[in-house]
């Protein structure tokens, strides 16, 4: 994201973050069928908030 946008009200720091992500897939006869993501939440808003 560009330096100086906001993005929910809070403006742009240019520092990076780290953020844990975690993507599961159900293939079924050759074919992806279902997914599920799960995204650790609580260290990303404690790294936007420092």
């Amino acid at each position: 994201m560009p330096t100086g946008v906001t993005t929910n009200g809070t403006p742009a720091t240019g520092r990076s973050i780290k953020v844990l992500e975690l993507r599961m897939f159900k293939v079924a006869d050759g074919k992806l069928t279902e997914h599920w993501g799960l995204i650790d939440l609580v260290t990303l808003f404690a790294q936007l908030r420092s």
